[in-house]
């Protein structure tokens, strides 16, 4: 069975986020986090091991083996009334599609009324600036609700990966659903980014109306922008030092 239920749960009306990696870690940090500091439960899991071919063996005191499947866990909370996705992976072609529809076939199962996935957006900015928040729906009438929140809208573009193909494929189920996009600085994409996280976790705080603890968060943007400044001191000479370059090639 591809989907294990550890417990089966009652729950009234919930709203769904769901969080893939991606550049970043935006959502996928974000989701863990709300789990972690709302004690979400996990209730049911998603056996990737159908999905994922392993790309290399682990090594241990000189014997190889497979390595672990990755993990894709559904937990809950009834107040407020939540379910959580984390997906340590992402997968494409059919075996991303099939993943999808368990997620929301299992939605549909529990009348989710809402679904909201997360990920980053790459912009040519400073690590100083805050992470502001856009957003893209999959039903207009969406963002009559969304608008008051100060969601800035996503006017065009692709969102790549599972954070964004999930509105699609909740569509054409009748299912709304939005993903809202964190701004990171460009040159950062491969690395962990929690400002952008935190920005998610806050506007997901706003939305479904809860409080969460958010100190740890905040000590890492603190403890990640140490290191931001010492990447964009090195972008700049990099760019300083191939300014000058071109001046006394031109002269």
């Amino acid at each position: 069975m591809d989907i294990k239920i550890y417990k089966t749960i009652h729950i009234s009306n919930p709203t769904l986020i769901v969080g893939w990696p991606g550049m970043g870690n935006v959502a996928l940090g974000a989701v863990d986090y709300i789990r972690q500091k709302m004690q979400a439960e996990v209730f049911a899991e998603i056996d990737m091991s159908r999905y994922v071919v392993p790309d290399s063996v682990t090594v241990k005191d000189g014997v190889a083996g497979l390595p672990e499947a990755p993990r894709s866990l559904f937990s809950y909370t009834t107040s407020p009334p939540l379910l959580l996705f984390e997906g340590e992976v992402q997968v494409s072609g059919i075996e991303g599609f099939t993943v999808m529809s368990k997620v929301l076939d299992l939605a549909q199962d529990l009348k989710v009324k809402q679904i909201f996935t997360g990920a980053s957006f790459p912009m040519p900015v400073s690590y100083r600036n805050p992470s502001e928040i856009y957003g893209t729906v999959n039903k207009e009438e969406m963002w009559r609700f969304l608008r008051k929140y100060g969601i800035r809208v996503m006017e065009g573009g692709q969102i790549s990966g599972m954070n964004g193909l999930l509105l699609g494929y909740a569509k054409t189920r009748g299912m709304e659903a939005a993903c809202l996009l964190a701004t990171m600085p460009l040159y950062a994409i491969g690395f962990p980014n929690p400002k952008a996280s935190l920005a998610l976790v806050e506007m997901f705080a706003r939305i479904l109306e809860f409080d969460i603890d958010k100190r740890e968060m905040v000590i890492a943007v603190q403890n990640a922008e140490e290191r931001m400044s010492m990447i964009e001191e090195k972008v700049r000479a990099c760019l300083l030092y191939t300014s000058d370059a071109a001046d006394e090639l031109d002269g």
